[in-house]
């Protein structure tokens, strides 16, 4: 039932549609994922230097590699598991399916800035705690979050600028067809007017206003989290 709404409706995002949901929703995704398994990691699970090799190992692989990996799971594998022959083809699961394939990507790097982050944190400070009978939830709130803040704030730097300016996964996954499946995000749509349409002069008055958007925006996100960090 789901996969039949999936192929029946279809939606077009445009540049600015598809550049707001993909870096809204890898920015969530990537730094949820990420700290969770900084999380998991930190609790001292067994093989943790394993786990923390293997959920880093897909941000040693180039975009291009990752894209070419997952468009073949896409056509070849999942198609015979699932039965569904319309996977990256799809343009109504095309947008998500890229922002996963970033998520996947993108999180083991984040995961050892959080990591970083909660191994900084005294551990006398949180022994405090849990004498004076704070539980998981109490700690994890007025101690846990407010140390990491600064991890945060990098992590959240890094993840917007690289989500409004990520183009080579993109255009990899979707072999130039990126227009037809309603996935062109701004800095592809600057390529194209650039090499394929030869607007040149289009091209870097676009990327110059993607440049401001980028500054503003991580300026903001800066102020706003530096300034929580004080306050903390």
């Amino acid at each position: 039932l789901l996969a039949d709404k999936w192929v029946s409706r279809g939606f077009d995002l445009g540049v600015i549609g598809f550049t707001i949901f993909f870096a809204f929703f890898s920015v969530i995704g990537i730094n949820l994922l990420a700290f969770l398994l900084a999380l998991a990691l930190d609790s001292g699970i067994h093989g943790q230097k394993a786990l923390r090799s293997v959920f880093f190992l897909p941000n040693v692989l180039s975009m291009i590699i990752v894209a070419l990996i997952w468009k073949m799971l896409f056509f070849q594998l999942f198609p015979k598991l699932t039965g569904i022959d319309q996977w990256l083809s799809d343009p109504a699961k095309t947008p998500w399916l890229i922002v996963l394939v970033a998520i996947w990507q993108g999180a083991g790097y984040y995961m050892i800035v959080y990591l970083a982050g909660l191994q900084n944190i005294p551990t006398d400070v949180v022994e405090a705690a849990k004498i004076d009978g704070a539980g998981s939830w109490q700690r994890f709130r007025s101690i846990t979050l407010p140390l990491i803040l600064p991890a945060v704030t990098i992590s959240l730097f890094l993840t917007i600028a690289n989500a409004l300016k990520n183009f080579d996964m993109i255009y990899a996954m979707t072999s130039g067809s990126a227009y037809t499946f309603g996935t062109v995000p701004v800095v592809l749509d600057i390529f194209f007017d650039a090499f394929a349409r030869k607007q040149a002069g289009l091209a870097t008055a676009k990327a110059m206003l993607l440049f401001a958007l980028i500054f503003i925006i991580t300026s903001i996100q800066l102020y706003v989290m530096k300034k929580r960090e004080v306050e903390q």
